[in-house]
């Protein structure tokens, strides 16, 4: 009875979201006239920047996340980047703008609509690569050798990725970084010591790890603190500073995700 039921509100969910979908492509056109008249930038589509977060966020929170690399000097003429889960190209449109040259750019994603449109956009310019993430993963190699990039970035990729799918990725960002790289990360976590986050309620064998939505946990997953921390260093990555968004997890709507700067752990 409830596996019947969870099938139901799947179908819903994933109805509704084809729906939003839908309405986002009918309103494509307008929000490009508008950007045009207001003399900004060209974005991708809404549904594509949906893809990677709120559209409203799709700006800001990229400003956000170069503002921190910023104020640590963790971005710096002729790096290699690493983009984990690249969407529809926020960071590379924001390092066009008034990044520093780069050696390269690599970012992939699940999402083949985004790669495919970041290809098309930056298909001028050699040192911004893109790729697929394949829909068998669990021998994927990331697209660099050992210890290939300066720059690590996982920007909301690890707040929808299930634990083992996490600790893959996370033992890649630790072979690619180079001995004086550094990974910037964010997340979900909670304090475990609480009897339930409110906004992450479900949960299947391990409380530790939780999702908000039951019929779609990959929308939104958070883990407890101790339990990510220790995902952390077991992938060979020593945490350097943790800048609170989330945490400690006890209010009743979503924060802003945790922050985590690691480096490759002796």
């Amino acid at each position: 009875m409830a596996e019947g039921f969870l099938r139901i509100e799947r179908f819903l969910v994933d109805g509704l979201r084809a729906g939003r979908s839908f309405g986002y492509r009918l309103l494509d056109p307008a929000d490009r006239f508008l950007r045009i008249l207001a003399r900004k930038p060209a974005l991708p589509p809404i549904f594509l920047r949906r893809h990677a977060g709120p559209v409203r966020a799709f700006e800001t929170s990229t400003q956000d996340l170069f503002a921190l690399l910023s104020r640590r000097g963790l971005l710096k003429v002729g790096m290699t980047v690493l983009d984990m889960g690249c969407g529809p190209g926020a960071v590379p449109l924001r390092l066009e703008q008034d990044g520093p040259a780069l050696r390269r750019y690599v970012g992939f994603d699940v999402n083949e609509p985004s790669i495919a449109w970041c290809r098309r956009r930056f298909r001028d310019n050699p040192a911004f690569q893109f790729a697929i993430v394949p829909a068998r993963t669990s021998d994927w190699r990331f697209p660099l050798p050992d210890g290939g990039a300066d720059l690590v970035l996982a920007k909301s990729l690890f707040t929808h990725l299930m634990e083992e799918t996490l600790r893959r990725y996370l033992a890649e960002m630790r072979r690619c970084l180079s001995e004086t790289g550094r990974g910037v990360l964010t997340a979900f976590v909670f304090d475990g010591s609480m009897p339930s986050p409110p906004v992450f309620p479900h949960y299947s064998e391990d409380p530790r790890i939780r999702w908000r939505r039951r019929a779609r946990p990959e929308a939104a997953v958070a883990y407890e603190r101790g339990l990510f921390e220790k995902m952390l260093s077991g992938a060979g990555l020593k945490i350097e500073e943790m800048i609170p968004g989330f945490w400690p997890g006890a209010s009743s709507r979503l924060t802003g995700q945790d922050t985590y700067i690691v480096r490759r752990g002796p």
